[in-house]
């Protein structure tokens, strides 16, 4: 895959996220992402469809530096349409390592240069999900229960 985008796959209730950017607090958090406005409309409808009408969804992460898929527990995923723009306020070293990130993710396609433009002028725009485990405890130990895991071990 190419295209700079939010990597998600939902299936039933289960959602896997390929390894996105992310901000945590203390009960929610943000998984985030830049793409053109129509590859994140497309998105936004399809996570808006597949996502179950409660919108809690048992999340998965895949950390790239881990190379292994992560439970991080039952969430309820709201999209933020008017969540501030991070670039503005990111650092030269953080931009780097944004920009590092979707050269990779669009396999070399485009320069470091042409990404950081791409981001200034706002060809790439963000995408953001809140997703909040709020009461949501007993959910998460239910489904990691399933997966096999006991008392925080496998």
């Amino acid at each position: 895959m190419d295209d700079l985008c939010f990597r998600v796959q939902i299936v039933d209730d289960i959602a896997f996220v390929y390894d996105p950017f992310a901000m945590d607090g203390p009960t929610k958090s943000m998984l985030m992402d830049w793409g053109t406005k129509d590859v994140n409309a497309v998105t936004v409808k399809y996570i808006a469809e597949r996502r179950p009408a409660n919108s809690v969804l048992h999340t998965f992460t895949l950390p790239l530096k881990k190379n292994a898929w992560y439970y991080i527990g039952a969430h309820s995923w709201n999209i933020v349409e008017d969540f501030w723009s991070i670039w503005p306020t990111l650092g030269n070293k953080s931009r780097d390592v944004v920009i590092a990130k979707l050269r990779n993710r669009c396999n070399h396609m485009m320069s470091r240069d042409e990404l950081a433009q791409m981001m200034e002028d706002g060809r790439l725009e963000q995408l953001c999900v809140e997703i909040s485990s709020r009461s949501l405890k007993s959910e998460s130990r239910a489904f990691a229960f399933k997966l096999g895991y006991r008392r925080g071990k496998p």
